[in-house]
C-alpha cells in the first residue's frame, strides 16, 4: 500500500454507519478538513462488509462528490485499525482524529463541523457532484426539467418499527393533486413505497420508473429548482447547498439532538435564503403554505 504524506486521510466504518446521510456528511466533513489544511491530495481508508453496497451504492457517491487520490478497501477490522494506527503519525491530517471512532465515537450524526467551519469563515463547501450527468442519457428528463419547475422530494417510509420521520402520505397526495394544473413537476427519488395515488397523478415522476439510481437522485437534486420533503439521508445534498428546501421534522423525533443542531430557530446557522426545516409534522395546509411562499418568489 502506497502511504501519501501530503494527504489528508478519511477513516470510515461502512459496517458500523451504513446511512446515507452519514456518508454524505463524512464527504462534507473531508472537504471541511481539506478547506482548513494545506493538503492536496484526500485519501480514504474505508472497512465494509457489505460489498455489493459499497460499488454500486457507496463509492460511486464518494468518488461523485470527492477527488480521491487512493481509496483503501479492508474487510477485516483488525487489519484496518493496524492500518490506521501505524499511518495515523505519517499523515499529517486524519479524520476523524481518533482512533476511537471505531469503536464508539460518531462524528456523523451532526452538522458540527460544518456550523464550526461557518463561525469562523461565513461559508461552507458545498457537495458538488463532480458528473452533473445521468447514469443514462434522458432526454425527456433534460426537457422536463428545463419546461417546469422541478421540485425533487423524498417521501421517507421507514421499513423499521420507527416510523416518526416517516412522510405522511396522503397529506403530500393532496398537496400534490392541489398543484397538478400548475407547470410543476415533482420528482420523487429514493426506493420508499409510495402509496398508489400519488404515483397516478400526472404531475409525479417516480425516478426509480424512469431508471435513475440513488447517485442520480443526488444529482437531480442539485439540477433541480427546489428539494422538499423529510429530514432524511438525500436531504443533506440541498442542506450542504444552495438549494432552496423546505424540511419537515417530527418535533418529537431527535428533540434534543435538534436542539443542539439549531436552537429554537428554524434554519441551520449557514442556511441561505429559502432554505428551512421545520419542526412540525406536515399537513396540507403547511405543505400548499410553505411550497407557495417560495414559488410566487419565482413565478410572480
Amino acid at each position: 500500500m502506497t502511504v501519501n504524506k501530503n494527504s489528508i486521510l478519511g477513516v470510515l466504518d461502512l459496517s458500523k454507519h451504513t446511512k446515507l446521510g452519514e456518508l454524505l456528511i463524512f464527504i462534507e466533513n473531508i472537504k471541511i478538513k481539506k478547506n482548513t489544511s494545506t493538503f492536496k491530495n484526500i485519501d480514504v481508508a474505508i472497512l465494509s462488509d457489505d460489498k455489493t453496497k459499497l460499488f454500486t451504492v457507496q463509492l460511486p457517491i464518494l468518488y461523485n462528490y470527492l477527488k480521491i487520490n487512493t481509496c483503501f478497501l479492508f474487510e477485516s477490522k483488525n487489519i484496518f485499525k493496524e492500518f490506521i494506527n501505524k499511518h495515523k503519525t505519517e499523515y499529517y491530517n486524519i479524520y476523524p482524529s481518533t482512533i476511537n471512532y471505531v469503536e464508539q465515537e460518531n462524528p456523523l450524526d451532526s452538522t458540527f463541523e460544518s456550523r464550526n467551519f461557518f463561525k469562523k469563515k461565513n461559508k461552507i463547501p458545498y457537495l458538488s457532484s463532480l458528473s452533473k450527468k445521468f447514469s443514462s442519457t434522458n432526454m425527456s428528463l433534460t426537457k422536463q426539467l428545463k419546461n417546469n419547475y422541478s421540485v425533487v422530494v423524498h417521501l421517507k417510509n421507514s421499513t423499521s418499527k420507527h416510523k416518526e420521520s416517516d412522510a405522511i402520505q396522503n397529506e403530500w397526495f393532496a398537496f400534490f393533486d392541489y398543484f397538478k394544473s400548475e407547470n410543476i413537476l415533482f420528482f420523487l427519488i429514493g426506493a420508499d413505497d409510495i402509496i398508489d395515488k400519488i404515483k397516478k397523478l400526472s404531475n409525479i415522476i417516480i425516478t426509480r420508473d424512469i431508471g435513475l439510481n440513488i447517485v442520480d437522485d443526488l444529482i437531480l437534486i442539485e439540477h433541480a429548482d427546489l428539494f422538499m420533503g423529510m429530514c432524511s439521508g438525500p436531504f443533506q445534498i440541498a442542506l450542504f447547498n444552495k438549494k432552496p428546501y423546505i424540511v419537515f421534522k417530527n418535533p418529537d423525533h431527535h428533540k434534543e439532538e435538534m436542539k443542539k443542531e439549531i436552537g429554537d430557530k428554524n434554519k441551520y446557522i449557514f442556511a441561505a435564503n429559502n432554505q428551512n426545516i421545520y419542526r412540525e409534522v406536515e399537513s396540507f395546509n403547511s405543505l400548499k403554505n410553505k411550497f407557495s411562499a417560495v414559488y410566487k418568489k419565482v413565478h410572480r
